[in-house]
């Protein structure tokens, strides 16, 4: 196991089930951790459980919200070593009732929202010629 002491990581969707799982286990390790989620009520409770964690609430289909927002998180972290994207959303549907709207979501959660963030992240570890750490999960 890598040593993750001091390691600063971002985590989408870490207020429940493996996310939730993966951000205790950095936090065990003393690691220094920003977890994203779009549900206010679950990051309080992540916030409860874990007081040293940083919490923030922000919709990954937006990108524009994303852009201007990666830089803060960043900031208040102290930069990143570690970008865990963990987010997914699923609006299943049969595919003649699937609405459009529905599959933009899904799409931009699951899909867009996970490029832009390695691409932000990989930028910040560039100009730090640190090395690439990107874990994604679907």
């Amino acid at each position: 196991m890598y040593n993750l002491k001091n390691k600063k990581v971002l985590i989408t969707g870490g207020s429940r089930g493996i996310g939730y799982a993966i951000l205790k286990e950095f936090y065990l390790n003393n690691s220094e951790i920003l977890t994203i989620g779009s549900n206010m009520i679950n990051l309080e409770k992540v916030k409860k459980d874990f007081p040293k964690i940083n919490i923030k609430q922000l919709d990954l289909k937006n990108y524009e919200n994303l852009k201007e927002n990666f830089p803060k998180f960043i900031d208040e972290l102290g930069g990143i070593d570690i970008l865990i994207n963990n987010a997914g959303i699923t609006k299943d549907n049969l595919t003649l009732r699937m609405k459009e709207e529905e599959w933009k979501d899904v799409i931009d959660v699951n899909l867009n929202s996970v490029f832009f963030m390695c691409q932000f992240a990989i930028k910040v570890m560039i100009k730090k010629k640190q090395a690439v750490l990107l874990i994604l999960h679907q």
